[in-house]
């Protein structure tokens, strides 16, 4: 007899829920109601005879069919579990590793997977393994380079270790500012590890590779060496191929090119408030972790460079994309040159403006009080101006505020204020 918009059932139009409920109280069901037509209100029985047809399809349409033949048994429709090896490729595909974890299914790794030797990775202590190592570096040609430092701020970090990748799978870690601890093995000057990498850092026949390499660039910038010869940045590279992803950190960049998990940098300094600074990090740790990202980025370089290459993007990459390193490291190395000689006179002058209107608010208060404190303004503004002390007053109520402050936004302020 109501009827349903949403679900176009016509009913009966012209009666209301109330009217429909006392037919049906009285009369039972619909086919007592239209049996006793002539006992209803001439008005509403008109509209039941109108609509009769309508009311009856209505009654088909609301009705819930239950003698229905169904082929399937109703157990079968029980939830069983997801259906994982339908579930796993679209997973991958999306790129929803949490949910591939909580299935216990492999994460998503490529066809050429690389895995990572923690134990090739060397801890460089004295001046002959450091000669040692520029020998390599020197004989390859090719450096992966990561600066561990005591800051995310490149123009505040003092170096706390440099991690030395020159070839895939052999990296050292060299120490140098590291918090001493007992039965820690004594760590090399970092002056004197600058001085004797200066020629590999600075040179440019040795291809330099690394993640953010502009990091690596500005922070031993302002420890006086020149970073020379950039060849590759893995960042940089990612995001040409492919600028649609939200993340280009070198562990996401890992896990979906070479299918491994790296470790975080929570696993080796903490969370939250007892998160460590990496100087107190202990060298074996800080070893491993550094030495990992040198080796996972020289990874990286092995498998992006042929791709740009083949996708033509090469040239494009290599005088547009690191072309601009060296732009930008100038940029942020110079800063931008402020007057504080003006900053200075300008701070003067609005504090004299400041002054002097907090003067002529105490004369009008007849008393000083502290501006800055909506409670005490308050008690100015309602108690003693007697300003009506209300959320929102029209603004012609302001015209006492406006006179004293003028067009201006301190007047704009104080009314919205109030």
């Amino acid at each position: 007899l109501v009827g349903d918009k949403v679900d176009n059932v016509p009913g009966v139009r012209g009666g209301g829920e109330k009217t429909a409920s006392a037919l049906i109280s009285d009369y039972g069901d619909l086919d007592g109601v239209y049996r006793n037509l002539a006992d209803v209100k001439p008005r509403i029985a008109g509209l039941l005879e109108e609509h009769r047809d309508d009311a009856y399809m209505s009654r088909e349409l609301v009705t819930i069919k239950t003698d229905v033949e169904i082929e399937t048994a109703m157990e079968s429709f029980r939830y069983g579990g997801y259906e994982a090896e339908r579930l796993t490729p679209l997973f991958r595909e999306l790129e929803f590793e949490k949910l591939l974890e909580e299935m216990g299914a492999p994460s998503s790794a490529p066809e050429n997977a690389s895995a990572v030797d923690y134990d090739s990775y060397e801890l460089v202590l004295d001046g002959e393994g450091l000669r040692r190592v520029v020998g390599m570096i020197e004989d390859s040609g090719e450096l992966s380079i990561d600066l561990e430092t005591d800051s995310k701020l490149p123009m505040r970090a003092r170096i706390v270790g440099f991690s030395l990748c020159p070839a895939e799978g052999k990296a050292f870690y060299v120490p140098v500012g590291h918090v001493p601890t007992i039965g820690m093995e004594a760590q090399m000057d970092r002056g004197a590890v600058l001085e004797a990498l200066r020629p590999v850092l600075e040179s440019e026949s040795v291809k330099k590779i690394g993640q953010n390499v502009k990091y690596e660039m500005l922070v031993l910038r302002n420890h006086g060496v020149s970073l020379r010869g950039i060849h590759f940045d893995t960042m940089l590279a990612a995001h040409l191929l492919d600028s649609s992803r939200n993340s280009y950190k070198l562990d996401e960049l890992s896990r979906i090119y070479l299918g491994h998990r790296m470790i975080s940098y929570e696993d080796v300094a903490g969370k939250g408030k007892s998160q460590k600074n990496f100087a107190e990090v202990d060298l074996e740790t800080a070893k491993r972790y550094s030495c990992e990202d040198a080796d996972v980025a020289m990874m990286l370089f092995r498998r992006f460079h042929p791709v740009l290459e083949e996708e033509g993007l090469w040239d494009l990459y290599r005088e547009n994309v690191l072309g601009l390193l060296e732009v930008l490291c100038d940029m942020e190395s110079t800063g931008v040159s402020v007057d504080t000689g003006i900053l200075g006179e300008m701070s003067g002058e609005f504090q004299r403006d400041l002054d002097s209107v907090g003067k002529r608010i105490y004369e009008e208060a007849g008393r000083e009080f502290k501006i800055s404190s909506p409670k005490q303004l308050g008690e100015v503004l309602f108690e003693i101006w007697g300003f009506p002390a209300e959320r929102r007053p029209p603004r012609a109520r302001f015209r006492p505020i406006r006179r004293f402050f003028g067009n201006s936004r301190r007047y704009t302020r104080c009314r919205d204020w109030c």
